[in-house]
């Protein structure tokens, strides 16, 4: 049975028997009760206006059943058929259409909560003349032409015609948007904004274009995406299939805040600038408070860096499966009857699947609003734009509020705020969101801006050289600090490369003739511009040397690396579980640190669980240098006799150096989720800790030369030591598909080996390692210790 069928299966709480009809009892011996092929919609119409109140006398469709809501907006349309999603039509007066697509479940009710959208400007005029039709105060506007309308028997009409206007932001809240950001060939869509024209002649018929017209449209941009491309695909909404079609293209205009995307139409309706999403799939599941997982549970996909959104539903065993962007971040939570309720997670960004480390938990009811995520105060640089989310459970309506030092931001009523260009005068700005439903009010944790004057550009990680044989590619990459207008330009040998203006670059197929080429990079602002080091390729028929190549099995060693750049906002609380003074924590540099947003105050107390920030300058720590930024997300259950806990760490240009060996040091971006956890027995302690690099997190290690881009795979460390002392007895190393890529290749580590601490010294145990899918070589164990075999050539460790 395929995915979808045993979906819905788990929803309906349906039995399925595979049999013929004889041995079922077909027959009239052993009539049967009918197998049900309909199902039920119910719901609630409610509006956008303040408070979202009901809306009554709306008209709702689906096909040939239609129902009107009551007084407090709910409505029922009966016997619809099951087995796949009814397209439902939402019509009321004031208000722009509104389409759901809805998964009918055979023999029982499922729920579609719609909220409508105000219509953004209606206007009447002449059809026999050109005319354009604009929303006050937006860049939403469609061009008509002159006598190019007809209604749907190809009459033009006569007298004067009605338009209605509304833009549709999805980035203020994806379920505005019509159907399931699906297309027509069944891919996910990412939107960046939308516009419904409406048009109806003076007895109430709709209009479209006649055959051979066009209109032109814009868009107002609306994404969550920082960076919104410059020329979409245009879709509309066929309202039968609930599906989007392609139709032609629209490119990005206006600066700031006042940016549209424009194109040319060939019909009327629902108009959406999108592009495709290349997804990946989040694996998760529910359970509630005992434990127990939960079936037919709705579970939503919001993008948090992107506007695009995609439902699940639980199976038997409460577990699901759900797309989002690839390389995006979403929100993952359950819904009941268009209630928030459960846990949130954060899930990406990522290059592959996912599989959420905890079950979502599943709460009976949350009635008043609750916060269940709030973005983290963020540091920009003047210009960056800015996106604040928060979103939260409870009773439906909730209105939302975005607020700014106390005062409200006037059309801030979505779960999600966008500063296009945050400005110096922005700094030190507290954000808050106040919810309130007909059970309560709460108002969020400030969000704390801090916004930094622009800053001539300066380069933190050189291109570093690269070696590789004929017919490979080379890859060379920078990383720079100066705002979010930062430029690029790669060179080789001095000269530009032709449209090569990314932080990385990627060589084509190189010969021997590009041996000893020179890549650098010109990086620029509005205030200047810097230029790297250059980079030597290495072209050679003979490969790496072993040299080379034991340093890039070395690397494997190099992931442990990125616990202590995550950990490193945790020395900043002491044995006591308190928050130590900053000027204890660096005796050189400085640092800062902050809690759950909140600035760490010294002697304050630090909970089992939490998030916690650090930012480092130059900050010497017991021997070993901190650099950079670090965010980690824990949740220990026990701390005594052992730690045990988990979490994620984020990292933004940490670097670490241990003592004074510049070959220790390295610089790690991107996430690791980790786990610890541990035992006792007797006089013997066992420490576990766990570390699973998320899809392209890259560490640049400054005694190999090598940056590794992390791809998948886990590494596992184990001490073991006698209680009561510092010093371990034995330490395992374990690897399970730990993969990376690195100089064009990728590299992939399996096994074990453990080190001997006590006087016995000494290492057992293997680590294979593979290379593009051969054998590479092998990290293992011998009396003296670790050693590296590679080409039949013994090195040390």
């Amino acid at each position: 049975m395929n995915h979808s069928i045993s979906r819905w299966l788990a929803r309906a709480g349906a039995v399925v028997m595979l049999c013929t009809a004889a041995a079922c009892g077909g027959g009239d011996d052993n009539p049967r009760e009918p197998v049900p092929t309909q199902g039920n919609v119910v719901g609630t119409v409610l509006s956008d206006a303040d408070g979202f109140p009901a809306v009554s006398g709306a008209r709702v469709s689906s096909g040939s059943v239609t129902a009107t809501t009551g007084a407090d907006g709910a409505f029922r349309l009966n016997d619809l058929p099951a087995g796949g999603p009814a397209v439902v039509k939402v019509e009321a007066e004031g208000h722009a259409d509104a389409f759901v697509s809805v998964p009918v479940a055979a023999g029982r009710d499922v729920r579609a909560s719609v909220k409508l959208q105000r219509v953004g400007t209606s206007a009447s005029f002449d059809p026999a003349r050109a005319n354009t039709v604009s929303v006050p105060g937006t860049q939403a506007s469609v061009q008509l032409p002159a006598n190019g309308l007809v209604d749907a028997n190809g009459r033009a009409p006569s007298g004067q015609v009605t338009a209605q206007l509304t833009p549709i932001d999805p980035a203020a809240d994806p379920r505005n948007m019509p159907g399931d950001y699906t297309t027509s060939t069944g891919e996910r869509m990412e939107s960046f904004g939308a516009l419904q024209v409406t048009l109806r002649d003076a007895a109430g018929n709709r209009l479209n274009l006649r055959d051979g017209a066009t209109a032109t449209v814009r868009v107002p941009l609306a994404t969550r995406s920082g960076t919104p491309p410059t020329e979409v695909p245009l879709f509309y909404f066929n309202e039968l299939t609930g599906r989007w079609v392609q139709e032609g293209t629209a490119v990005l205009k206006g600066t700031g805040d006042q940016r549209y995307y424009e194109g040319t139409v060939q019909r009327l309706g629902t108009w959406n600038c999108d592009q495709p999403l290349q997804t990946i799939f989040v694996n998760g599941c529910v359970k509630d408070a005992k434990g127990a997982p939960v079936a037919g549970m709705d579970v939503l996909s919001d993008g948090i860096d992107y506007s695009g959104s995609s439902t699940a539903v639980t199976d038997a065993e409460g577990r699901f499966r759900i797309p989002i962007r690839r390389g995006g971040k979403a929100l993952i939570q359950a819904w009941v009857d268009d209630v928030a309720s459960s846990s949130s997670a954060v899930a990406g960004p990522s290059e592959t699947d996912i599989t959420l480390p905890e079950c979502l938990a599943y709460t009976e009811a949350l009635p008043p609003p609750v916060f269940t995520f709030v973005s983290p105060s963020p540091t920009v640089t003047a210009g960056d734009s800015v996106l604040l989310v928060a979103t939260l459970t409870g009773a439906k309506p909730i209105n939302l509020r975005w607020q700014r030092n106390g005062v409200d931001i006037p059309g801030a009523t979505g779960s999600v705020l966008w500063i296009p260009s945050a400005a110096l005068t922005d700094n030190g700005a507290r954000f808050t969101v106040v919810a309130t439903n007909r059970l309560g009010t709460a108002t969020s944790t400030p969000i704390v801006l801090t916004v930094q004057a622009l800053q001539a550009p300066s380069i933190v990680v050189q291109p570093l050289p690269r070696s590789v044989a004929p017919g490979s590619t080379a890859e060379f990459s920078v990383l720079a600090q100066g705002g979010s207008g930062l430029r690029y330009q790669w060179r080789r040998n001095g000269v530009d490369i032709a449209g090569e203006t990314g932080v990385t670059y990627r060589t084509p197929a190189v010969t021997l003739a590009d041996d000893g080429a020179l890549y650098s990079v010109v990086v620029s602002n509005a205030l200047g511009s810097v230029t790297s080091t250059e980079a030597k390729l290495t072209v050679s028929n003979s490969g790496d040397t072993p040299e080379q190549k034991a340093a890039l099995m070395r690397m494997a060693s190099l992931v442990f690396n990125f616990t202590d750049a995550g950990f490193s906002p945790l020395i900043f609380v002491g044995d006591d579980q308190r928050a130590l003074p900053p000027q204890s924590v660096c005796s050189a540099g400085s640092a800062s640190a902050k809690l759950g947003g909140q600035s760490l105050q010294a002697g304050q107390l630090v909970p089992t669980n939490g998030v916690l920030e650090g930012v480092f300058t130059s900050c010497v720590n017991d021997g070993d240098l901190y650099d950079g930024g670090a965010r980690v997300e824990y949740n220990f259950v026990a701390l005594e006799p052992v730690t045990v806990g988990a979490g994620t760490s984020t990292l933004s240009s940490m670097r670490v150096r241990y003592g004074t060996d510049a070959g220790s040091e390295s610089v790690a971006n991107g996430q690791i989720r980790f786990t610890l956890d541990g035992s006792v027995s007797g006089d013997t302690l066992t420490r576990e800790f766990g570390v699973a690099p998320v899809s392209g997190a890259t560490l640049a290690s400054s005694g190999s030369g090598i940056t590794a881009t992390f791809t998948g795979g886990t590494a596992n460390v184990q001490t073991v030591s006698r209680t009561g002392t510092a010093a371990a007895l034995r330490v395992r190393n374990a690897y399970r598909d730990l993969a990376f890529e690195a100089n064009g290749s990728r590299y992939v580590f399996n096994g074990s080996y453990e080190l001997n601490l006590t006087q016995a010294g000494g290492a057992t145990g293997e680590v294979i390692v593979t290379r593009d899918g051969q054998r590479l070589g092998r990290i293992f164990g011998t009396p003296t210790g670790l050693q590296i075999e590679v080409d039949g050539q013994v090195l040390p460790f």
